[in-house]
């Protein structure tokens, strides 16, 4: 049995100034992963419940939320607690939806002769908490080789997933540069009830994990095996992914949390090594310090001293504002919130080649936040000019 974090050696940061239902949240949505004690709750005293609710529904994680104030035996006030419930419930239903169209999608293609890796997902919800119906799904991920996209979109478009990126509509199949730029397409069923997300590499910057990663399986249920990143591959690449999203959900960082609490002080110094191999040991630091500072992990004294190189502590700050200074508002509704993201990007590697890409994407992609019509006929002007009045205007 590996040791419960109450139980090994290692680094607690003290945690930052953070609101009540923040507070609370944090605690109550990390629960599941707990091993052994853990410190008492929060007072709930002076906590605004449906404040709380919307930072749940904001963060992605009302059914952990919900899980963690009903093992602690909280009871919010009977309109919201009703409100979590419904949608722990919906979670709970759309997570195993998300499990069967996985397991269905990934024999599809299987059978089609194409070999492919589900990234984040059921497959995460497996391995960091032990079960389905708590984590929220939106989109089914699945990573195939860049010579296998356009049969895996013939395969998926027969079953009804349509593209709906803002590619060359006249296109069945995404032209030369979108495959150059991006990592991915959206495929939307024609019904309305999922989205695949395609990938053909694992991040937009081709110099972020590059190569084929390595596969493991991962147990669903009953007979039901899925692939995805195997060994240390799989957490490193989680990290990175919220690195890159300025952790601007808790969903994803709970994620670390419940992995890493079931690895050793050795097994993290280990894969912390192995990160900087692979050129992103800032990412797994970050990473592992927002979990010590936000629930509590103990963490090997290397990471926790890894704040004095000031990449990690920049990235470090731009993730506690992107968590905690925009309140129960996306992150991209806040003045400068999706600068923030893009700040991220440059800290987290080294290189010219690993910046010049950045800023190729950042220059030509329009995918995310368009510029209205005159503006794109601009070209790189217009998308400054765009991004001046989105983030410089006033906001509500």
């Amino acid at each position: 049995m590996l040791n419960s974090p109450d139980q090994r050696p290692g680094v607690r940061l003290d945690p930052p100034r953070m609101g009540p239902e923040f507070r609370l949240m944090a605690w109550c949505a990390s629960a599941s992963a707990a091993q052994g004690p853990r410190e008492p709750a929060p007072v709930t005293g002076d906590i605004d419940w449906p404040l709380l609710a919307r930072l749940g529904r904001r963060h992605r994680i009302s059914g952990l939320l919900y899980a963690g104030l009903k093992s602690a035996g909280m009871t919010p006030p009977a309109d919201v607690l009703a409100q979590l419930e419904a949608e722990a419930k919906r979670i709970a239903i759309d997570e195993l939806w998300s499990a069967a169209e996985t397991l269905r999608l990934q024999r599809i293609l299987r059978e089609g002769g194409i070999e492919s890796l589900v990234l984040k997902g059921v497959a995460v919800a497996m391995l960091a908490f032990g079960r389905l119906g708590l984590r929220f799904n939106r989109d089914i991920d699945l990573l195939v080789r860049p010579e296998d996209v356009v049969e895996s979109m013939r395969i998926l478009g027969a079953l009804g997933y349509r593209k709906s990126e803002l590619t060359d509509e006249s296109l069945e199949e995404p032209s030369a540069g979108w495959l150059e730029l991006h990592k991915d397409i959206a495929l939307e069923h024609e019904s309305g009830r999922g989205i695949v997300e395609l990938h053909w590499r694992l991040f937009d910057n081709p110099g972020l994990l590059a190569g084929s990663p390595p596969a493991a399986p991962v147990r669903i249920a009953g007979d039901g095996v899925v692939q995805t990143l195997g060994g240390d591959v799989n957490l490193i690449y989680l990290c990175v992914h919220g690195a890159e999203h300025a952790w601007s959900r808790l969903k994803w960082l709970l994620d670390i949390h419940a992995l890493a609490t079931r690895l050793t002080q050795e097994d993290l110094v280990r894969l912390y090594a192995k990160a900087g191999e692979m050129k992103v040991h800032r990412a797994v630091a970050q990473a592992l310090l927002l979990c010590s500072l936000l629930f509590g992990l103990a963490i090997p004294k290397v990471i926790a001293s890894s704040r004095r190189e000031l990449r990690i502590r920049l990235l470090e700050m731009l993730a506690l504002r992107s968590l905690l200074a925009s309140g129960d508002r996306e992150l991209a509704a806040t003045r400068f919130g999706s600068t923030l993201m893009n700040m991220s990007h440059y800290l987290l590697s080294d290189g010219w080649s690993y910046w010049k890409a950045e800023l190729a994407y950042d220059v030509a992609d329009v995918s995310r936040a368009p510029p209205p019509p005159l503006l794109r006929r601009l070209g790189p002007v217009g998308r400054l000019m765009g991004w001046a009045g989105l983030h410089l205007g006033s906001r509500g």
